[in-house]
This record gives C-alpha cells, sequence and structure tokens, in this order.
C-alpha cells in the first residue's frame, strides 16, 4: 500500500501497519543474528549472501534484542523500544478507545461526574471502607496536615470547624452557610464531588498554594470558587487534596445525602444542596479531627482532555482519572488525576477495571505520583513606627506626632505575597462551599 501524494498522517500511519516489517536470520540459529528489515531489503537479499533466511514472525528478534540490551547494546536498546512501542501502540490504541467510552461525559447530558472507587487492599483497609466520607481539602486543612507532617507536639486537627461550639443548625450550614457552624461537611460514598469540585485550588510551579489570606487564624481561599473553567486568569494551574475519615459515633455525623435523609431539613433549597453534594455533616467539637484519624489521602491535579484520554487505559491502583461536568452551560468539564500517596496506598486503592489498568509491558510512562501541596508562610509583620521625638524642649512643642501609622493587614498581605488569583479556589477555611442545585457555584465562608 502507497502513501497518497498528500502526505496524510492517517494514510503513513496505516501504510506502516500494513507493511509489516520482515526478519532475517543472518548465520546458523545457535550463534547467528536477527535483524528486522524492510521490504526493499528482500529484494537485495542476492547481495549479501550471509542471509541465510527469514524470521517465521517477531518472537526470535524480540528475543535477540533483549539478550543484547541485557549486555548493554544501546543500538538494540533503541530498536527494541522503537518496535515494542510499535506493537503495544496497536493494541493500546484499541483498549484505550474501550476505557474512554466509559469514563468521559456525553455531550448532550447536564452534571455528571466520574471517580475510581475506593477499595481496602488490605484486611484494615476493608474494615475502613465502608464507613469512610471524603473531603475536598480546604487551604486551612491542608496548612494543618502539612504541620502534621513536620511532627512534634501540638500540632493543630487537620479538621476543625471555624465555630466548632457555633449554635447554627444543619440547614442553616448547607443553605446558608452560617458563620455559626459547628459542622464540617463531608461527601458519602465516594470522591467524585470532592475531587472535582472541591479539592481543585490555584497553586504555583511548586505546588504553594496562592491567593489566599489569613483570617482569624484560619487560611482561607480569597476568589469565588468552583466555577469549572479549567484555568484561573493568572493561568495557573490547580491541585489539591481529599481526605478520608470514618464517621464514628464521636464525630455525630449527619447524613443529608440521599433524598429520603435530607427531608429532616424540611428546607428545599438546604435538601436540593445536600443531595447535588451527597453531605454528610459532622461535629468534630473543639478537638477536631488529628492527621492519625485520616486513614486516607489522595492528591489531585487538574489535567487537559487530551492528557485525560491518552490515559484511559493508563491507570493503576494507586494513579486514577476522574472528571467533572457542572450543569451551568458556561462550565466546562474539569478533569484530572488523582494519586494516593504510598504510606495510604497499603491501605487503600482505586478500584480499576482490568481493561482500564496499566498493562505490565505498557512502554507508555506512568501518569505518576503528584508533589505534595504546600501552604504558604504568612507573611511577616512590620514592626510599628516609632514615636516622634519631642523638639525643641519648648512647651509647645512638647508633643508626639499624631500622624497615621500603617499597620499591615492580616487580610490584605497575602496578596503581595502571594500575587495571583483563579476562578476556580477551594472553599473559604474550614466552612464548606456549597453548590447550588442548578450547577452555579458560590463561594462561602
Amino acid at each position: 500500500m502507497q502513501a497518497k501524494a498528500d502526505g496524510s498522517a492517517v494514510v503513513q500511519r496505516l501504510q506502516k501497519v500494513i507493511q509489516r516489517i520482515k526478519y532475517v536470520r543472518i548465520g546458523p540459529p545457535e550463534t547467528g543474528t536477527v535483524r528486522q528489515v524492510d521490504d526493499a531489503h528482500k529484494l537485495n537479499k542476492s547481495r549479501n549472501p550471509r542471509l541465510k533466511e527469514y524470521a517465521s514472525d517477531e518472537t526470535e528478534y524480540i528475543e535477540y534484542l533483549s539478550r543484547l540490551r541485557a549486555a548493554g547494546n544501546l543500538e538494540a536498546d533503541h530498536a527494541f523500544y522503537a518496535r515494542a512501542e510499535e506493537r503495544f501502540g496497536e493494541k493500546e490504541g484499541e483498549r484505550n478507545r474501550t476505557a474512554i467510552a466509559e469514563i468521559v461525559p456525553k455531550q448532550h447530558e447536564g452534571k455528571q461526574m466520574h471517580a475510581p472507587r475506593i477499595i481496602g487492599v488490605s484486611p484494615e483497609g476493608k474494615a475502613q471502607v465502608g464507613s469512610l466520607i471524603f473531603r475536598g481539602m480546604s487551604p486551612n486543612n491542608i496548612k494543618n496536615f502539612e504541620a502534621s507532617q513536620h511532627g512534634g507536639e501540638g500540632a493543630p486537627p487537620v479538621f476543625i470547624a471555624e465555630n466548632p461550639t457555633g449554635r447554627a443548625s444543619a440547614k442553616d450550614h448547607i443553605a446558608d452557610d452560617d458563620r455559626q457552624s459547628p459542622y464540617l461537611s463531608f461527601e458519602a460514598g465516594g470522591v467524585a464531588i470532592s475531587a472535582g469540585k472541591y479539592a481543585l485550588k490555584p497553586v504555583s510551579k511548586n505546588n504553594t498554594l496562592v491567593d489566599v489570606s489569613y483570617e482569624g487564624g484560619h487560611l482561607k481561599s480569597n476568589t469565588p470558587s468552583y466555577r469549572a473553567r479549567g484555568t484561573s486568569r493568572n493561568e495557573h494551574h490547580r491541585a489539591g487534596m481529599v481526605a478520608g475519615v470514618s464517621a464514628t459515633d464521636d464525630l455525630h455525623p449527619e447524613d443529608y445525602s440521599t433524598e429520603t435523609t435530607a427531608k429532616k431539613l424540611r428546607d428545599d433549597d438546604a435538601q436540593a444542596k445536600a443531595i447535588a453534594d451527597k453531605e454528610i455533616l459532622i461535629r468534630a467539637g473543639t478537638k477536631g479531627i488529628a492527621a492519625e484519624d485520616v486513614p486516607f489521602i489522595a492528591l489531585v491535579e487538574q489535567v487537559d482532555e487530551e492528557y485525560y484520554r491518552a490515559n484511559a487505559s493508563n491507570q493503576t491502583p494507586s494513579q486514577a482519572l476522574g472528571y467533572y461536568k457542572p450543569n451551568g452551560p458556561r462550565d466546562r468539564t474539569v478533569y484530572y488525576r488523582l494519586y494516593i500517596p504510598t504510606e495510604y496506598a497499603e491501605n487503600f486503592g482505586f478500584d480499576i477495571a482490568a481493561h482500564q489498568q496499566r498493562h505490565p509491558e505498557d512502554l507508555r510512562p506512568e501518569m505518576g505520583a503528584i508533589d505534595p501541596l504546600q501552604a504558604p508562610q504568612p507573611p511577616a509583620r512590620r514592626p510599628a513606627a516609632a514615636a516622634a521625638p519631642v523638639r525643641n524642649g519648648g512647651a509647645e512643642d512638647r508633643r508626639r506626632d499624631t500622624r497615621t501609622v500603617a499597620r499591615p493587614a492580616l487580610t490584605s498581605a497575602w496578596d503581595t505575597a502571594l500575587p495571583g488569583t483563579s476562578a476556580a479556589a477551594s472553599s473559604s477555611g474550614e466552612a464548606d462551599t456549597r453548590g447550588a442545585a442548578d450547577g452555579k457555584m458560590e463561594e462561602v465562608d
């Protein structure tokens, strides 16, 4: 088959597949070598009398190259990978087409989401999975988690409500984001909402959170979040963390995740939001939830659709893909990848279908780890201005300078220390950002 004159890449690819490469043996099977040649070489066989016969298929050739690779032959190494990429590429292409069809949103439907199911991979994990509830971590959650990793006594709890003794009701928390709420919001049954809607935040090149402020002891996002447009106006990358905790009795879990349980709220707006976000509310009190009581952590990173599709069959029990497609016609689908760090992968994993999992012989690079997120340090306070000296010693001049002394404001100092904004940030501080049932998403404190 000849390529068309227009040099079509598709036609050239077909030519490469259909014109199978030939293999020749030089010398006897025991001591000879096997080489890969094209069709033209077969016509010129008479010019090289050492070419005794053609190999029946590529198996002998690949085995021969494997021996050379083991001996450190770089040319053979290149040839091995080139041929293996072609061979596995054809297989992976077919597997990827099947996998993609199952994990991408349908264009004609409204709100859709996909995330891998969390499973236990050890006896301990299996016992915990059923009771796990999940949360896309806020900037303050991440700050506290990072502090806990440094060790030492006095590390703050990872999760604690901004007003742990507040008296706001569950309805007030869900519908009105009441600042006096003692609740923290978690997701029931999976990480699709936590990862795709709440976890992703703008970060710098070294995965440090940006566009945040420090208010009342809590690290908070500055921007309205979850307008799922993919990037901020400053083109920041987006990443985040998802945590899972056990809904034990001491956390007083309240389930509003289904139409049946949400009726307890007796408020249409609250019910709609609770069902949309699969709400499980907990009251951790003034003690909060420490890092040792967080058995599951996954890092999440936004990717583009091309990356998502290319890796549909490249997933593993610790590296997986997901998407979140809001209702709003102006919002575009957010594609992301998830990674379970090694210390958590000992007990938990992603339940990935066999045809979506990375093949043992796959030569594509793995999706790999995601760098841990970092919380920025609070900006240093500037020292207060000194009082003006007494002048001339005279009575009229014995007075302090009454000019106003500028003092740094905690709510704005971060804007200088951490430039950049995002249209897709995290929830404010410890209080959750609620998502309206119609897909319009709004930031709350």
